[in-house]
This record gives structure tokens, sequence and C-alpha cells, in this order.
């Protein structure tokens, strides 16, 4: 195409064309042949044409004749990028080749290229958010412009991502995931090294997984979005475990024997265990003598070294009889831990005698026979002491597995003794002496006993047989005679107060409590009477005479009065052999039948001493030494079910030497311990403490 002699365009090659204008000196200022500015083809056979239509969609309609002028195009990057630094812009072009393509952002020019139409655009400047790129070439009157892209400027880092694993776990690869901004793509890294990546789904979520070693890992992880920034990172720890749990110990450990009854049965494990598997039907078993019994289990919270606990709680203790009973745990491999771990099966037993003996009891050297002070606290832990002609030896207390010697308190001249526990564990000592005729109480606070304090009222006469004994409210009572007076004090927290008037009578006073905490006193004055205490006078019952049995030993009786005012009695004989008889005098002045029709002992040498306590139910329980002074004696423990006498295992002396004396305490939930005297001579004794086990 050229400039024709008359002004109009014609078609006509380039070449032809610059050199026509050439010849004419038609290249001025401003004017140039459109084949070199615009670029065009060789043009011989053109397509004429009237309107752009005629030229069809690859051409447009110049002077009638259909010419292919310049298409435009981004190139790279492709529409809908995202970038937060520099973007590598190129533009093609096709139907010639301009000096210079313009670029633009939206509707502002940017800067103008030349070939080869390259530039990097850097896009700090440029707001963050959407934006259209689009180039465009102004020849003429003419305006060619590319199509526009997408381009999306971001510099703003994505949330960090949250890592979700479950520890510890057993699973190889280890499943992992999270959340992340949709379309970011997550990198795994446990220290430089890469684990796993993963594209975040439209919903924020990913997931992937990670072959990792047993032990503990520290995981992060980073979310890259479209733009390339970076997150913080995520973290999450976890700890790979395949092996399986193991047993560390047991208590009570197999085939132990001598164990208390409401000892705690537990089994330590290596490592955390799922209680969810643990209290499964089946999985932990509790039998006695074979047979499964009801029992609950809990797990502790982990111990700081990762070990663990579990706790089996018998729902009943176990029936004991005289051998004894059989008792045993068994773990199912259904038991996990907390990967998943399945714990070996594992079952093992252990004996509960029917009475403990708690250790190898106390000895000491006296000054002819002692007699025992004995008291249990409320987890059936026991002090003793004895007293002889020169004093109190001991006391010592049971710790659970030994027998610790405590603060001596030995006045000289101690005569008789009675020893309570408070309901704080503090133990509580009333006692009487020769030297001075009074009775003293004191405390043991920390590791000593405190001053006594005297309580007596004549020190003219001797006071005599104290019953120290703590009420329902937790406040020490105690009762004693001062010659033929018997007076009861209580404790009000800094004081002791004297109850109602001194009760006349020729025996010691004997103590229980109503429920509602005030005293009951048995006492005898020509028969056994009781009388308790309203709140502000003495309420005397009916008393007992004598019962009519002519061999009754009254002056053997040990007596001891319910909650309701009725008395136990517990005397011996003077028959050959000495047998034990036990009565019940009811508060109104009855007397019942021999308990259980007859005596104790049908057969065996003769009773040589014997005790008595009631259970919080006012029932009684008795021991006695049935043999001889030179040969020892057996000891015996019944109790007293409402219908006969309940035989608590059989001969708690066997195994001992000389056995001379028992001595009764009872716990506050009744657990009854007693204290069997093995004398070696005169002058050196063993004191043998049991517990039952029911």
């Amino acid at each position: 195409m050229a400039w024709s002699e008359s002004g109009g365009f014609m078609s006509w090659s380039c070449e032809r064309c610059v050199r026509a204008l050439a010849r004419r000196g038609l290249v001025v200022a401003g004017v140039v042949c459109a084949a070199v500015v615009l670029g065009c083809s060789p043009s011989p056979g053109a397509r004429s044409c009237r309107v752009d239509a005629d030229c069809g969609a690859a051409a447009t309609c110049q002077s009638g004749v259909c010419q292919i002028w310049l298409r435009l195009a981004i190139s790279s990057p492709g529409s809908g990028v995202a970038t937060n630094g520099t973007l590598q812009v190129q533009v093609s072009v096709e139907g010639g080749s301009p000096a210079e393509v313009e670029l633009l952002v939206d509707e502002l020019p940017l800067l103008k290229v030349g070939s080869p139409y390259q530039y990097s655009w850097d896009t700090s400047a440029t707001p963050e958010g959407a934006h259209k790129l689009w180039a465009r070439v102004v020849a003429g009157d003419r305006t060619y412009e590319s199509a526009r892209i997408d381009v999306t400027v971001d510099r703003t880092a994505p949330p960090a991502p949250t890592l979700t694993v479950a520890s510890p776990t057993n699973a190889q690869p280890v499943p992992i995931g999270g959340a992340a901004e949709a379309s970011a793509t997550v990198t795994v890294y446990e220290g430089t090294a890469q684990l796993a990546q993963a594209l975040v789904n439209a919903s924020g979520t990913w997931s992937a997984t990670a072959a990792l070693v047993d032990g503990p890992h520290q995981l992060i992880a980073t979310a890259t979005d479209a733009a390339g920034n970076v997150s913080a990172p995520g973290s999450a720890s976890v700890a790979c475990v395949r092996a399986n749990p193991t047993i560390l110990a047991r208590t009570p450990p197999p085939e132990a024997s001598n164990v208390w009854s409401r000892d705690t049965i537990s089994v330590r494990f290596t490592r955390a265990l799922d209680g969810n598997t643990v209290n499964k039907p089946g999985t932990v078993q509790y039998t006695v003598n074979g047979q499964p019994q009801v029992a609950t289990s809990s797990l502790k919270a982990p111990d700081p070294d990762g070990t663990q606990t579990l706790i089996v709680k018998p729902q009943v203790l176990p029936e004991v009889g005289v051998d004894g009973a059989t008792v045993g745990v068994a773990l199912s491999n259904g038991i996990t831990d907390l990967s998943g771990n399945a714990l070996p099966g594992d079952a093992w037993t252990w004996n509960v005698p029917a009475w403990q003996e708690l250790g190898e009891g106390v000895h000491s050297d006296t000054v002819g026979l002692p007699t025992f002070v004995l008291a249990a606290d409320a987890l059936a832990q026991p002090m003793i002491a004895s007293l002889d002609v020169t004093g109190m030896r001991g006391p010592w207390r049971w710790s659970g597995s030994t027998w610790l010697e405590v603060a001596s308190l030995s006045p000289a001249g101690m005569a008789k003794a009675s020893m309570a526990f408070l309901d704080d564990g503090t133990p509580m000592m009333a006692w009487t002496t020769y030297a001075d005729n009074a009775l003293h109480v004191s405390e043991y606070v920390g590791d000593n006993w405190t001053p006594s304090t005297i309580l007596s009222e004549n020190t003219a006469v001797a006071a005599s047989a104290p019953d120290l004994r703590v009420d329902p409210q937790g406040r020490a009572v105690v009762a004693w005679t001062e010659s033929s007076s018997g007076i009861v004090k209580r404790w009000n927290g800094s004081g002791w107060d004297k109850i109602g008037t001194s009760l006349s009578t020729a025996r010691p006073l004997r103590l229980s409590f109503t429920a509602g905490g005030e005293p009951v006193v048995s006492y005898e004055i020509s028969g056994w009477s009781s009388t308790s205490w309203s709140g502000s006078a003495w309420t005397f019952f009916a008393a007992c005479t004598y019962p009519g049995d002519a061999s009754a030993d009254y002056t053997t009786a040990v007596y001891r009065v319910t909650a309701s005012g009725d008395t136990y009695l517990a005397l011996k004989t003077t028959t050959t052999p000495v047998l034990l008889l036990v009565y019940k005098c009811t508060r109104d002045g009855v007397y019942l039948p021999l308990l259980g029709g007859g005596a104790l002992n049908s057969s065996g040498a003769g009773v040589l001493t014997h005790a008595m306590e009631l259970t919080s139910a006012g029932m009684p329980v008795v021991a006695w030494t049935d043999g001889t002074y030179a040969g020892g004696a057996k000891v015996y423990v019944r109790r007293w079910n409402g219908l006969g006498w309940e035989p608590l295992g059989g001969d708690l002396a066997v195994g001992m030497g000389a056995a001379y004396g028992a001595w009764l305490s009872l716990d506050p939930s009744d657990v009854i311990v007693t204290a069997i005297e093995e004398a070696f001579h005169n002058d050196s004794f063993t004191a043998h403490l049991k517990r039952y086990n029911r």
C-alpha cells in the first residue's frame, strides 16, 4: 500500500512504497510510510473490501483493501496469577513489529517497552488486591489492545496452619493434618527435613502422612499461598510408641501372704493406659478363691516419669475362713496404652489370712507380768503400751509397715491407763498413778506428749480405772472412779466439763454414746445398772440383779454398755475347767439367756484371761486365752451377730511360745485389733498384734 499520485492509497508492496516515497521526497516529519510504521505483508493479490466484515476476523478493511493489522497478547504470566514481588511480563505481537508496546495496570499506564516486549514488573509499589494487566499500541487513528489478564498482588502471609496429630500413636506412617488458608500449600518439617506436603482444599483443611520412627518428634508446618507468601510455623509434638506396655510393679505382689484385706490393690505400668479399655467389661477381673467378685477399676493420673497406676477397689471385702482367702487380679490383653498397643495378659494371686500379723510385735523388759493399753486409729493402725509396777513401756505405733516407738510417757507408779485416738488421728492417754492418786490426761502432739492435765476431784483418794473414748462429735470423754464415786468429764475445746453429778458405783464406769453424742454409762451397784446423760441430767435405767448362775464369778466380769443402755457382761466361772459366759442385761433390768446358749469354750483347759469390746452396732466381740500359765494358751476371738457367735479364725497363738493374755480394740469402722502377750519369763515379753481381715 502506498500513497498514489492523486493522493489516495493504493495496494503496493512495502519496499516499493518506501522507494516511491523516497523518489518523490514524501518522507517528511510526521509522515512516514504506513508499511514502516505499522508493518505490512506483501500485497500482490490483496483482497478488495468495502467494510471490515468483508475481511474476516484476521484483517480490517483499509481503503478498499483487506490488510492484516496488529494482534497483541500477554503471553506471560497467565491470567489469575498472584504475586508478592516481581512478575516477569512478556507481550506477544503478531502482524507487525511496533517500536513500542505500552503496558497498563488497570487503566493506568505502567511503562512502554520495545522489542522483545519483556518487562520485570516490580509490584512492590502496586496496591495489594486484584488488578488487570494489558498491553496497547496506538498507530495513527487506530489503537490495538490485548486482552486483560487478572493479576493479584498479595504481600500478606497466610495464617499459620494448624497441625493435628494423634499422640501417642503406633501408626506407621503417621497421619497428620490440620487447617490452613484455602488453596495454600502446607509443608511439614522435622527440623530442616521436609516430611510431607499437601494442598489445602476449598474447605480449608489438609491431610498428609509422615514416616516417623519410635520416639518423640517435634513437627512444624508452614503454609505458602499462591503469591509465594510463607506463613509463620504451626507446630505439634507426637510420640511414636509401637512397643507393648508392661507391668512394673504389683501391690500386693504375686504369692504375697499376710496381706491386709484393705490394702490398696494397684498395678503400675510402664506408660499411661487408655482408660476406656480399662473400664471395658472383663478387662480387669478381681477374684476371691477363684470366683469373680465385683470391683471397680480406676487409673490415677500419670506420674511425671510417664508411668501410670491402676487401682482395683473391691466392692466387698473378701470372705476369709480359718485359712484365709486366695485373692487375685487378672488383666486381659484388651487393655491398651494411649497408642493402642495391647498389654500382654497377666494374672496373679496372694493370700489374705483371717488375721494379719502386724510385724514381729513389740518386745520389752518388764518387772513382773505386764498389762497392756491398746487403741486403734481410723486406719486400724494400733498403738500399744505396757504397764508394770514401775510404769509404762512404750508406746509403740504401727506405721503401716513397721513398729515405731514414740516418745515415752512413763510417770513413776503408773497404775491404770486408757488410750483413744481423736478424729484427727492424735493419740490421747488417760492414766492414774500410785504416786499422787490422780487421774492425768495428755495428747501426743508432733513428736511428744503434752504436759498432763489432772482431772481428779479428790486426790485424797485414789483415782482408778479410767475409760477414755471419743464421742460421735469427736470430743474426748473420760470416765473414772474415785473410791465409790464415778465421774465423767468431756473436753469442750478448751477445757474439761464435768457431766452431771458423780455416780455411786462399786465398780469402774464403762462408756458409750447415744447417736447424738451424749454419754451412756454402765456401772455396778447391787447388780449392773446404766444411765444416759440427757443433756441436763442423768437418766437412770433399771438395774439387773446378778444372774442365777451359781458358778459365775462376778469379780471377773468385763462389761460394756450400748448406746441404748443395755449392758453386756463377759465373766468366768468358778468351775474346772473355767468357762466363759456372756450375758446381756437390758436397760429394763432383765437378763437375757446366755448368748449362744452356753459357754464360748465348750472344751479346752480353761479360760485364763478375757476381753470384750462392742461394735458400733452394739454387738460384743470377745477374746480369751484358753490353757495354763505353765504351758501357754490358745487364743480365740468370737463376734456375736445377733443369732450366734462367729468364729473369727482359729487359734491366734499358733507358732507362739507361752501366750498368757489377750487384749482387744476396735477402730471406728469396727476393725478388730488384738494384742496377744507372749511371755518368756517374768521380766520379758513380746506383744503380738493382729487385726481381723473383715
